[in-house]
């Protein structure tokens, strides 16, 4: 049984994140059951050719799990910006520690 044949019908965007709630909390065959798993032997039914159709399904699932809350996304922008610069501060403050530090983060 695949997981879409006892979904419920939802408005809401079904993307990884949404689809894993569903089999963790659902009334399914598989509920409750969720196990992360390297493989090679699934294939993705979305067909992404270009960058322009991932930054698209990008923005539609993060705008969605956000719940199209401009402060959220201004937030979670901030603080990936936030992330990702203060390594590079570190490396530049000078102390030995930071400096290291900084450098781990990135290597």
């Amino acid at each position: 049984m695949h997981a879409v044949d006892w979904m419920p019908s939802s408005p809401e965007l079904i993307d990884d994140c949404a689809l894993a709630k569903l089999i963790k909390h659902g009334a399914g065959p598989s509920s409750g059951k969720i196990e992360l798993t390297l493989t090679n032997d699934i294939r993705s039914l979305r067909d992404y050719p270009n960058l322009n159709e991932i930054w698209r399904m990008i923005t539609r699932t993060a705008f969605t799990q956000l719940h199209y809350s401009p402060w959220l996304l201004g937030g979670t922008v901030i603080g990936m910006g936030v992330l990702f610069l203060a390594p590079l501060l570190l490396l530049l403050i000078g102390n030995a520690f930071a400096i290291k530090a900084g450098l781990l983060t990135y290597l």
